[in-house]
């Protein structure tokens, strides 16, 4: 048994790591790292790897071991890879593979995840738009879908590499958004979700089938181009999926992804000039809704459900974060927090609840040069199984044409004793969701489509939704249930069988955060959430 004196240490350990993160390794390049990374255990080791990809003075991608930086193995990719890479087992032999859609080299190539050998590669229009996986078309084979210059959608078998269908958007643009997979329609069939970057006034947004490319419909509400896709998620609880996204004239659009209507606008009333930066959506204030954070130029905002602002934060020097912002508790106090780049150099986060300043560290003094840009996507998880939260991110300086001037640092920084969830890859999950809420939670293993937790067949009642010693749960009309109970991170905590239709839940034993109840048989399943404080 743990004595007082021991755990006040550690109480104070965690509130001193929190005032000061730490690095704990760097890794160098010959030119910055645009298109973030993706972090997964390739070898089994039971430690992650991280796939990262450079641009034109360098031109590899490399595969990195999460606790120390060490490399697995680097090979050359042709330079310019922006499109973030995506780790999946995309031709189901149980071994990783990791997909990269080339800039200026345009090839889709398929790289074993544990050695790099080229599995497969297949010619493409060149990308900057980061790849989703899942099985479109219902074979059970996966399938990968990215956009492409000359305003084109590529479709490609996940075993082989074969084209199972190209789509033209708008032939005078491009896509470079990352598609969106679900089922926007709620029909069974996962569809997509494009955006155009227009060299007209012809700004759309599109959602297609996934399986044969066919339009389902599309918006003209967008007034400027847009580089990053929509986050997604039921925002307001109402079993429809909105879906969310900026464009470069400063607006923030909510869609009903069942038909494409607008739901709201927001555009902050000073100092407006674009939203480049993907939007993210999570719970951020635990007020059993989804909210939004977005960034436009030098200021963060979060948004709820119906439009309105809850608060902004102006990142110091004007930085800007262009890659996005990772939603995870970082300070155990339950709500999930902020952590994105600036690209003033710097790691910034943020309380979700209210904007508050956590902590920062800042990169660029400890490189030594003033052009020193943190422009990456964050990764969160713990890289060296050290029980705490880590935070990977990439920097450096690129111009054009005079690549020789270009070099790249990426950074692991232990970042905090939270509850998470990890923030893995580019949008954080395989269908590119940018979410945290529930269905994207519990999609974590390669195979697992989020279309296959989105029905709700049970009717749940479930009370009180914040607690400190139980949780009542009823389950209308069906009985004979599995429930299991998950934390936060996505872990199974507890299962048991059920045969009633009123079951009290004993949760004053559970650590203090957030926590979500499956109730399943055979007939279909469905959810709920809780705080235990």
């Amino acid at each position: 048994m743990r004595n007082l004196t021991f755990l006040l240490i550690c109480f104070a350990s965690v509130i001193c790591f929190a005032q000061t993160p730490e690095i704990l390794w760097s890794f160098d390049m010959d030119d910055m790292a645009f298109g973030q990374a993706a972090a997964a255990d390739v070898d089994n080791d039971g430690k992650l790897e991280i796939a990262i990809s450079t641009y034109r003075n360098d031109g590899n991608l490399y595969m990195l071991n999460g606790e120390d930086g060490s490399v697995l193995w680097a090979t050359y990719a042709g330079g310019c890879a922006d499109a973030a890479p995506i780790i999946y087992d995309v031709d189901m032999d149980g071994d990783m593979e990791v997909i990269l859609a080339g800039s200026c080299n345009p090839v889709t190539y398929c790289f074993d995840a544990d050695s790099g050998f080229v599995q497969w590669q297949t010619p493409m229009r060149g990308s900057d738009s980061p790849p989703v996986i899942g099985d479109v078309d219902g074979d059970g084979k996966i399938e990968i879908i990215h956009g492409q210059f000359g305003g084109y959608v590529l479709c490609l078998n996940g075993e082989d590499g074969s084209v199972l269908w190209e789509l033209e958007v708008d032939a005078n643009s491009w896509i470079q958004t990352e598609p969106a997979l679900l089922d926007a329609n709620m029909d069974g069939q996962l569809d997509f979700i494009v955006a155009t970057w227009s060299f007209g006034d012809n700004h759309k947004l599109f959602c297609y089938r996934a399986d044969n490319a066919e339009l389902i419909w599309e918006s003209d509400a967008p007034e400027d181009v847009i580089y990053h896709g929509v986050s997604f998620g039921d925002m307001n609880n109402d079993d429809t999926v909105e879906l969310v996204i900026g464009d470069y004239s400063g607006l923030l659009h909510c869609f009903n992804a069942f038909n494409g209507e607008v739901n709201w606008q927001y555009q902050f009333p000073t100092n407006s000039l674009y939203i480049g930066g993907p939007t993210s959506m999570g719970d951020i204030n635990n007020d059993g809704f989804l909210e939004v954070v977005f960034s436009d130029w030098f200021q963060v905002g979060a948004v709820d459900y119906t439009g309105d602002l809850l608060w902004s934060y102006a990142i110091p020097d004007y930085g800007q974060s262009f890659r996005g912002i990772a939603l995870a508790d970082i300070n155990g106090d339950v709500y999930p927090d902020l952590t994105f780049c600036s690209s003033e150099g710097s790691i910034i986060a943020l309380s979700g609840e209210d904007g508050a300043f956590i902590q920062d560290i800042n990169l660029r003094a400890d490189f030594g040069a003033d052009d020193y840009d943190a422009e990456h996507g964050p990764l969160i998880a713990d890289f060296n199984n050290d029980g705490i939260l880590d935070v990977f991110v990439s920097g450096g300086h690129a111009e054009y044409p005079a690549i020789e001037n270009n070099y790249g640092r990426a950074y692991m920084v232990s970042w905090g004793d939270g509850n998470g969830p990890d923030w893995k890859m580019f949008r954080r999950d395989h269908h590119r969701s940018a979410c945290i809420c529930n269905d994207s939670l519990l999609v974590a293993d390669p195979g697992v489509e989020i279309a296959e937790l989105t029905s709700n067949e049970f009717d749940l009642q479930l009370y009180p939704t914040i607690t400190n010693d139980i949780i009542n749960l009823e389950i209308n009309g069906i009985v004979g249930t599995r429930i299991s109970i998950y934390n936060i991170s996505g872990n199974c905590i507890q299962t048991f069988t059920n045969a009633e239709h009123t079951v009290v839940i004993d949760v004053h034993a559970f650590a203090n955060g957030i926590y979500f109840i499956k109730v399943e048989n055979e007939a279909g399943f469905g959810m709920g959430r809780f705080l235990k404080e």
